[in-house]
């Protein structure tokens, strides 16, 4: 994830339909990382201005997980597109 401050957060979520589970990793710096729990391997960084809490659930009853954050006074729903 690299020295961009502090981890704050770490959500458990299947934002990823080919795997069983994904870490969300959210720091104090602005990043966030989404990890393979399994062996660490980084899939997803960005950073964003004001990181706040963050969650993952299937709010559109799918069987994938969104991930809801705060940003820069905002609320953003985020869904995985492979990138």
């Amino acid at each position: 994830i690299s020295a961009d401050g502090r981890v704050t957060q770490i959500v458990e979520t299947r934002l990823v339909p080919e795997r069983a589970a994904v870490l969300a990793v959210a720091t104090s710096g602005g990043v966030l990382a989404l990890l393979d729990p399994a062996d660490g391997s980084l899939l997803h960084r960005s950073v964003w201005e004001r990181l706040g809490p963050l969650t993952g659930g299937d709010l559109d009853g799918d069987g994938v997980d969104e991930l809801v954050l705060s940003a820069g006074g905002r609320v953003y729903l985020l869904r995985w597109s492979g990138q």
